[in-house]
């Protein structure tokens, strides 16, 4: 069975989206590419901060808290990010 706190970061990731992409079509804040890098990076954040909690607080060490999936949560935000930052830099995002 799944955690209070896993379901509550999840229904917390899914309205987010949806606000997130309401206000890029509505405002046209920096085209399409922002809300989903935007929405998807501060889930996954999200999920890593609960689970690096859980190995402070509970020492758990399983791989699927501590493995792969740890940098994985880490990872491609900050590779999404440093894409939507390059792709910004070098101009594409004006002509969205």
């Amino acid at each position: 069975m799944l955690s209070t706190t896993h379901h509550s970061l999840c229904s917390f990731g899914r309205i987010h989206d949806c606000r997130l992409h309401l206000l890029t079509f509505q405002c046209g804040i920096g085209g399409v590419w922002v809300a989903p890098v935007i929405a998807h990076s501060t889930f996954l954040l999200g999920a890593a901060y609960v689970h690096i909690q859980d190995i402070l607080i509970n020492d758990n060490l399983n791989p699927g808290n501590a493995g792969p999936i740890l940098f994985y949560d880490i990872a491609i935000p900050m590779l999404a990010c440093s894409l939507l930052f390059a792709h910004h830099l070098y101009g594409g995002l004006e002509d969205a």
